[in-house]
């Protein structure tokens, strides 16, 4: 039996969700999921990032950004792709969580409000604001969850700066800030890259809180429908009592 799968572009050129053999494999994965499994998605975030929006001309009005750059293009398309996927997901009846930084400006693409409309009218959808230092990540990183796992929130703490300075969290090597004409210039460095990892820590509290979550729609499903056979008894009992008052008349 087959407990996990995964889709890594980078390790895995086929899987790229720009191509139609990517997103058939995505969309195939997901049919072969199991009610209440879990997709996890890490949505490439390079043109959605506040340092790259002098770059890639994204903001809250122009959401799309400059298309005629090739990797704004093909992350709006991967990004309309996982959108797709996400209602898909929700048709199965299977968890999902999107994971983006902060600073993202996916949440404004219409396509992606349109797919958190649809899917909230289904059933509730969380957003979450964490950090990943927390999780063990070497630098304190604030990132988003957007979810529809049940107790997806908890993923929330407190990171004060002594918290920080204990857990030795830092941004060194992640970007390198110079004054060009009077302003600051940021630009990524040689560890910029590797912020995309996920730690050990935060993968085990994932499944964590996607276990919980599953026992939770399991116990409130059985009560469903424990409801629902009471209630179908009941119905038949009365059925059964106004056909017998009606043959005795």
């Amino acid at each position: 039996m087959q407990l996990s799968d995964y889709m890594d572009y980078v390790c895995r050129p086929e899987d790229d969700l720009c191509s139609t053999t990517g997103f058939i494999s995505a969309v195939r994965g997901i049919l072969k999921l199991e009610p209440m499994g879990l997709a996890t998605i890490g949505l490439p975030c390079g043109s959605f990032v506040w340092m790259n929006a002098a770059t890639s001309k994204r903001s809250e009005s122009s959401p799309f950004g400059n298309e005629e750059l090739p990797y704004v293009a093909a992350a709006n398309k991967i990004s309309a792709r996982v959108c797709l996927l996400i209602l898909l997901l929700t048709a199965r009846q299977s968890f999902f969580m999107l994971e983006q930084p902060s600073s993202s400006k996916l949440e404004h693409v219409p396509y992606f409000q349109h797919m958190m409309n649809v899917v909230s009218a289904t059933v509730k959808v969380h957003k979450v604001s964490f950090w990943m230092g927390t999780y063990g990540h070497f630098s304190c990183k604030r990132s988003l969850a957007y979810s529809n796992l049940h107790f997806i929130p908890s993923l929330a703490k407190r990171l004060s700066m002594v918290r920080r300075r204990r857990l030795g969290l830092s941004s060194d090597g992640v970007v390198t800030r110079r004054k060009v004409g009077g302003k600051t210039a940021v630009t990524g460095d040689k560890k910029l890259k590797s912020t995309q990892e996920y730690p050990q820590r935060f993968c085990r509290k994932v499944f964590k809180l996607h276990m919980k979550s599953r026992d939770a729609w399991l116990r409130n499903s059985c009560m469903y429908w424990e409801r629902e056979s009471r209630t179908n008894r009941t119905v038949n009992l009365l059925r059964t009592e106004m056909r017998g008052s009606l043959s005795r008349r």
